[in-house]
């Protein structure tokens, strides 16, 4: 009985880690759509603690292998439809949930929502007195219980917000907006979901209740003038240039964080760009001319297989930013998403097409893009109601 965590060659140069599970007599390498724990080619400084990361990742998912084996709650991907109820209910639902998390966040870190969500699952059971959540235990009444305790930190929330102070019983807890809410209670249902599809309970407990409606979210974003601010202080001060200019580049191409940090110097061909983003259901090709403005931005052409801007996310990358932005007198709540939504309203308010804007930000739906369009529409009402003062 035992795991390994092995490597196999791509054809892209780079190793890809896997596992090789041997558990009662019988040998499986299982398969997961995360974590992809890829090592990529280069000795640049930034690959390498790249590297060193997903190597930390490959640990985390082995220990959690290595869990489950020595817990003998470790079932064969081919046999899970045939586990016995009996079987199925004696497992804890907690530790299931905490084994999808911690896999999940060995990929996307601080940034998982499945992690996140849990983090609020394992507080409601600390409220609720309950050390541990059978399979059995996990029923649709208790879904309820749970999504009744999110509405509560809505509630705080929004009292914070407005200046009240509600009694929370010691609870540190600052609460979540309607849309966190909402994204949380999603994940609950895919885990429970996933225990039905594998057969580990006999019934989606969760899927019966109805999750939180969405809110439509605030778009922030940047002004061309204040783009313009942001521009002369990368000139007058180049300390941090590469965040500035990674933050610059996106509000002139739109390209997520994600997209951002992995673009190579082979997915710009002369002045296009021309590379694979990745998206929620897949790969999607995005190409596009890019502006003088943008070219200004990549510097000196380097190896076609390194990062152009090898940044890496957490907290005080975000932080520096803010700092950045208000520097230079911008009094707005700007992330690295609002560069995307810089590049889709300035697009649109130029050239009001759109479609254009749905290909240039890859969206696979026009709903989607449609919400700057109704940006558009607020500052063109807020322009007609105050045309007025022009003639008082």
């Amino acid at each position: 009985m035992g795991v390994k965590l092995r490597k196999r060659k791509l054809r892209d140069g780079s190793e890809q880690y896997y596992f090789d599970v041997y558990y009662k007599g019988r040998r499986e390498y299982p398969t997961y759509k995360e974590p992809q724990l890829i090592i990529r080619p280069g000795k640049d400084k930034a690959t390498l603690k790249a590297n060193a990361d997903v190597e930390r990742q490959a640990e985390r998912v082995l220990s959690i292998l290595e869990g489950r084996l020595a817990e003998g709650t470790y079932v064969f991907q081919t046999e899970l439809s045939a586990t016995k109820p009996e079987e199925r209910d004696s497992q804890s639902f907690l530790s299931y949930f905490r084994a999808e998390a911690e896999r999940r966040r060995a990929r996307r870190g601080c940034k998982s929502n499945t992690y996140s969500c849990f983090r609020h699952f394992e507080r409601f059971m600390h409220t609720s007195h309950r050390e541990d959540l059978g399979f059995q235990q996990f029923t649709t009444q208790f879904v309820e219980e749970f999504r009744a305790y999110l509405t509560k930190l809505v509630v705080l929330n929004e009292s914070r917000k407005s200046g009240l102070n509600l009694e929370t019983n010691g609870n540190r807890n600052r609460g979540i907006n309607s849309n966190c809410a909402q994204i949380y209670f999603k994940r609950l249902k895919m885990v429970s979901a996933m225990a039905f599809k594998e057969g580990l309970i006999s019934k989606d407990a969760a899927f019966p209740v109805k999750n939180f409606a969405s809110v439509m979210p605030q778009r922030h974003y940047l002004d061309p003038e204040e783009v313009k601010k942001l521009v002369q202080e990368l000139k007058a001060n180049p300390v941090d240039g590469m965040m500035k200019r990674a933050f610059l580049f996106a509000c002139a191409t739109g390209l997520r964080w994600a997209d951002l940090t992995a673009l190579t110097w082979k997915d710009i061909q002369g002045d296009m760009l021309d590379t694979e983003i990745r998206k929620s259901k897949g790969k999607k090709r995005l190409r596009f001319a890019l502006s003088a403005f943008a070219l200004s931005l990549v510097g000196e052409t380097k190896q076609a297989s390194e990062r152009i801007f090898p940044l890496t996310y957490n907290m005080y990358l975000n932080v520096k930013l803010d700092r950045w932005i208000l520097s230079t007198g911008i009094n707005k709540k700007i992330t690295w998403h609002c560069a995307r939504h810089t590049f889709a309203t300035c697009l649109l308010f130029k050239n009001e097409d759109i479609s254009l804007v749905q290909k240039a930000l890859a969206h696979s739906r026009i709903d989607t893009t449609q919400i700057y369009a109704k940006i558009l529409d607020s500052k063109l009402n807020k322009a007609t109601s105050s045309i007025g003062d022009l003639f008082v």
